[in-house]
């Protein structure tokens, strides 16, 4: 089962740039594009939530995430 942290906090890292992105274009984007990198972006912050798994976040620095993840 440890086996796939790595992965997992690949799919993570993923997921936030991605977030990270379509806010960054909602800010500097055209006006007309602004509410569908919003969308994109909750739909990718939901992803977020969704990929984290909280038994396989039993290292004591990552116990705080496991909250968000149930």
């Amino acid at each position: 089962m440890q086996d796939t942290l790595p992965q997992e906090l690949l799919q993570l890292l993923l997921l936030g740039a991605a977030g990270l992105i379509h806010l960054d274009t909602a800010r500097r984007g055209r006006r007309e594009d602004r509410p569908w990198s919003l969308l994109l972006a909750m739909a990718v912050l939901a992803g977020f939530c969704r990929e984290l798994d909280p038994d396989l976040m039993t290292d004591p620095s990552l116990v705080w995430w496991s909250w968000l993840g149930r």
